[in-house]
C-alpha cells in the first residue's frame, strides 16, 4: 500500500495523463502542418511564447484536454441503455469535431486579427484559409476517429438485456 502523499502524487499523475495524452498524441500528425510558414507564423504569434515550436505543443496538447473531458464525462455518465455509452461518447465526439473543424479557423484567420495578433503578412486568403483549414481537420481527424472507434467498442451488444 501506497502512502497517502505518494497515492495522491500518482492519481494526480495519471489523471495529467488522461488528459494530456490526446492532445500529444494528435500533435505528431500534423507537426507536418510546421513546415508551412503561414502556420509557423501562426504559432509564433500566439502567446505564450515568441517561437513556433513550444507555442505548438502546449497548444495542440491543450486542444485535446476538452475530448479528454468530453470521453471522459461519457465513460462517467449514467448508464441508461446497452448503448448509453457509445452515444454519449458519439455525442462529444460529433460536438467537439464540429467546433473545432468551424471554430479553430475562423478563431485562427478572423479572430486573433481582431485581437491585435496579425500572424499573416501576406493577408488571410484562401491559401491561408486553406492551411488552417487543412491543419484543423488533420487534428480534429487524428483525435476523433479513435475515440469513434472506442464508442463502437461501447456498442457492441453484451449479450445481456437494456
Amino acid at each position: 500500500m501506497l502512502p497517502l502523499q505518494l497515492d495522491a502524487a500518482v492519481g494526480l499523475a495519471v489523471a495529467a495523463l488522461l488528459l494530456l495524452v490526446p492532445g500529444a498524441f494528435a500533435a505528431v500528425p500534423t507537426a507536418v502542418f510546421l513546415l508551412s510558414s503561414r502556420i509557423r507564423a501562426l504559432f509564433a504569434a500566439v502567446p505564450p511564447t515568441d517561437s513556433p515550436y513550444p507555442a505548438y505543443v502546449l497548444l495542440t496538447v491543450g486542444l485535446g484536454v476538452p475530448w479528454s473531458v468530453g470521453v471522459l464525462a461519457a465513460l462517467n455518465a449514467p448508464v441508461t441503455g446497452p448503448a448509453s455509452t457509445a452515444n454519449a461518447m458519439l455525442d462529444a465526439v460529433v460536438g467537439l469535431g464540429i467546433g473545432y473543424l468551424l471554430g479553430l479557423p475562423i478563431a485562427a484567420t478572423a479572430g486573433l486579427p481582431r485581437l491585435g495578433i496579425d500572424w499573416n503578412e501576406t493577408g488571410y486568403g484562401p491559401r491561408t484559409w486553406a492551411s488552417v483549414a487543412g491543419a484543423t481537420t488533420l487534428y480534429t481527424l487524428t483525435l476523433a476517429v479513435p475515440f469513434f472507434l472506442l464508442s463502437l467498442v461501447f456498442a457492441l451488444p453484451t449479450g445481456s438485456p437494456p
